[in-house]
């Protein structure tokens, strides 16, 4: 098992679900409380946050959750008490075209693909006649100030080009652009944006979720220790002179698609 990977799903697990992605999950699935489906691909999906939820709030559907890390997929697996799912690795631009889905999903996962219209047309393909795409981004990194900070002092204290590659979530924030993009496609998209409450933890945590097991700072933790943990410190530090006085009510933007 490839230790970075490993480290990383558990950090993730540990760290980035409780900030938020449970949150946008709950805020996810709120959008598709109309939909009618008994066939569901999640993509990307992670330690399988959303996959979950969606079996929960479609029991009798067939729910399959895919992602290109076998080990976040095992962290998936472990914690699934859902008899409608399955988990499997696949990436996003191999959708199998042979196996047809009322709906598949997709959260966060789409700023990430190498080719956006490989993956729009296989997620097309991959879809019954009437089937529907719903997936989401974040809006800008500037919009999210809490992200931005941590983004910012983490850049400053290391090289300047780290911010360029911290900013890559955050990066596919024209909402216009991506639906011209779809449209090429499919025949219909609307999009909205959404707000996501951070979940309350301890800045420490937070720190370590953007750091522990990403690639860019291995080379830093591998050389000098205690300059990593100095690093993390630091920016946990920044982070609560920051936002203490109002860490409660801070969010975050995400821009949600809906393509048919």
């Amino acid at each position: 098992m490839n230790r970075y990977n490993e480290i990383r799903a558990i950090s993730y697990q540990r760290h980035l679900v409780p900030l938020m992605m449970e949150n946008s999950a709950h805020v996810f699935i709120e959008s598709l409380s109309s939909i009618k489906a008994n066939s569901i691909m999640d993509i990307a999906c992670g330690t399988g946050v959303l996959t979950n939820l969606l079996a929960n709030n479609f029991p009798k559907a067939r729910i399959v959750g895919t992602d290109i890390s076998e080990d976040m997929l095992a962290l998936a697996r472990k914690q699934s008490q859902n008899t409608n799912v399955a988990f499997k690795l696949l990436d996003a631009h191999m959708l199998k075209e042979v196996e047809k889905f009322d709906l598949i999903t997709c959260q966060y996962g789409y700023m990430f693909f190498e080719d956006y219209t490989v993956f729009l047309r296989r997620a097309k393909a991959s879809l019954k006649p009437h089937g529907k795409l719903v997936f989401s981004t974040w809006d800008s990194l500037e919009k999210n100030n809490f992200f931005y900070e941590l983004c910012s002092k983490i850049s400053q204290l290391t090289q300047a080009e780290f911010l360029s590659a911290l900013s890559v979530p955050f990066e596919c924030n024209k909402p216009e652009e991506i639906v011209n993009d779809v449209l090429q496609c499919f025949n219909n998209c609307t999009y909205k944006i959404v707000e996501i409450s951070l979940g309350k933890m301890s800045f420490e945590d937070v720190v370590s979720g953007f750091i522990d097991g990403n690639v860019l700072f291995q080379d830093i933790e591998q050389n000098n220790p205690n300059g990593f943990k100095l690093l993390k410190r630091i920016c946990a530090k920044h982070l609560a002179e920051k936002f203490s006085s109002y860490w409660q009510s801070e969010k975050a933007l995400a821009i949600q698609f809906e393509a048919s």
